[in-house]
């Protein structure tokens, strides 16, 4: 028995050591094509850079960015306290500003973290931000489809992402403004939601993660039962399958 036995256990090696190759391949290649969506998502974000810059400065995209700016070197000057009432607004009494300044006051401690110390570096900065959390969401999304769906369906997912031109307008170079920062922290909600039903180690921390990102959510948009009734709405989309209650997850 021990002669047939060994061409069996050979057999068996040699089988077990191609599909960890075919694996590995298919890791590579995953690998790759979540590098190439993140480097499209980003140069796409950035090509507007060249008709943003003008002599030295930056052109931003709209007037919210614009007042986006005078929040942000604001905070900067200020850090971390930021402004809730602006006397330049509602002449001759002033406002008490109602947007939440968490976009703001994040691109400000980016600005003092690299050293930004007077307003054209700060605006530079301000200007990078958006391209970046938008390549950042492409992540997100990946990471969302493929525990939901498979790989394949995650790096088409990543793809389309990277070049829908509704998020592509609202996350590049110049266009200072919140609503990407909304986007991505949604989507890590919901991505964080998703890995704490999934039966995953750590998942307690997975619901805490969720929670942060919650409140982070309500502190850059001001609406905090909007914020949560499309949470649950996107969660009941998502229709997770019922094995995520039982603890084992289901993968194409």
């Amino acid at each position: 028995m021990c002669k047939t036995s060994s061409p069996t256990r050979s057999r068996l090696k040699v089988q077990i050591r191609e599909g960890v190759q075919v694996i590995n391949k298919k890791d590579t290649y995953e690998l790759w094509g979540v590098l190439a969506a993140f480097l499209l998502a980003f140069l796409s974000r950035m090509a507007p850079a060249r008709n943003a810059l003008f002599d030295g400065n930056i052109l931003f995209y709209g007037y919210d960015s614009f007042y986006h700016m005078r929040r942000i070197l604001y905070t900067v000057d200020n850090f971390p306290h930021t402004l809730w009432f602006d006397s330049y607004l509602n002449y001759p009494h002033g406002l008490d500003l109602m947007w939440p300044p968490l976009f703001d006051q994040l691109i400000a401690g980016i600005a003092l973290t690299a050293g930004a110390g007077n307003q054209p570096s700060v605006e530079l900065v301000s200007a990078l931000v958006p391209p970046v959390l938008g390549a950042a969401t492409v992540l997100i999304i990946y990471l969302l489809a493929r525990e939901l769906f498979g790989r394949r369906v995650a790096l088409l997912s990543a793809f389309v992402l990277a070049i829908a031109p509704a998020h592509v307008a609202r996350s590049c170079f110049g266009c200072t403004d919140h609503h990407v920062l909304e986007v991505l922290l949604i989507l890590g909600s919901i991505l964080s939601m998703v890995f704490a039903l999934s039966g995953r180690e750590h998942r307690l921390w997975f619901a805490v993660l969720a929670g942060v990102s919650t409140a982070a959510l309500a502190y850059s948009r001001g609406s905090v039962h909007r914020s949560i009734w499309e949470l649950f709405s996107s969660m009941r989309w998502c229709r997770l399958p019922s094995t995520y209650a039982t603890g084992s997850r289901r993968r194409i």
